[in-house]
């Protein structure tokens, strides 16, 4: 049976706040972007330049814009207060 690496709880917390960071910091470029060009002219190399993060930090989260897009409206509507 192959081993399994399981992180302490101290590495784990520090991993789910960067990964968190970065996917703060992805969608919010994204909405920035939106707001300023339109969906039809913002581009993965465009939220990535804009949130600061890597290439491949981009799809460790999503698979392409379309997917920022859902997570954004997604964070937005979690966000509004329940009636």
């Amino acid at each position: 049976m192959p081993r399994v690496h399981v992180p302490t709880t101290e590495h784990a917390d520090k991993n789910d706040r960067r990964v968190e960071r970065s996917r703060t910091a992805l969608t919010r470029a994204f909405v920035s972007l939106l707001f300023e060009r339109g969906y039809g002219k913002v581009t993965v190399k465009d939220i990535i330049a804009r949130a600061d993060v890597g290439r491949s930090t981009f799809y460790d989260h999503f698979n392409n814009k379309n997917e920022v897009l859902r997570a954004s409206l997604s964070d937005m509507l979690w966000s509004l207060p329940a009636r």
